[in-house]
């Protein structure tokens, strides 16, 4: 017997079709599943196209062309989890982390030695920088900082307001 699914193949109406095709699976009698005429897919239809796909031998026929990508994007694509390799030896874990470390010790004192360095120098070396530059960023800075200046000071008012409010009480 052919199973024919039309309109809409949904959260809400698949559990009533899975009714039917699981009691056609069961009897054996389910051959072929039609779903040209559906309409609307979403990711419980997929999972139920999955359910008759994974558990009869039945035929699916042509779904729409329009509904191939939602199926592609919610199907199960069959890709396994990644296992974590293990380590042979307590020593390669330990030489791993060892080597981390004195990485990121280094990276942090190539950091610290540019930012101390540039900090010294860029104070008495004008090369390479605007003039008037340190008074248009720090105008840009404080236009961008109004706003929330504005909005800070209207809280801390209306915290002090209810405050003094609750002394007088």
């Amino acid at each position: 017997m052919n199973l024919e699914i039309e309109g809409e193949l949904s959260f809400l109406t698949v559990p009533e079709i899975k009714k039917k095709a699981d009691k056609l699976i069961r009897r054996k009698r389910l051959k072929a599943v039609d779903l040209s005429k559906i309409t609307q897919l979403d990711s419980a239809g997929v999972a139920f196209i999955n359910h008759l796909i994974k558990y009869s031998d039945t035929k699916i026929d042509s779904l729409p062309k329009n509904l191939l990508d939602t199926y592609q994007i919610f199907t199960h694509s069959g890709a396994e989890f990644a296992t974590k390799p293990k380590k042979e030896n307590i020593f390669v874990g330990l030489a791993d982390q060892l080597i981390n470390f004195f990485s990121s010790s280094r990276d942090a004192l190539y950091l610290t030695s540019e930012i101390v360095f540039w900090s010294f120098v860029g104070l008495f070396s004008s090369r390479g920088q605007r003039k008037g530059s340190l008074i248009h960023q720090a105008f840009l800075i404080g236009a961008n900082a109004v706003g929330i200046i504005v909005l800070l000071s209207l809280i801390i008012g209306v915290i002090l307001a209810l405050q003094s409010a609750a002394q007088l009480r």
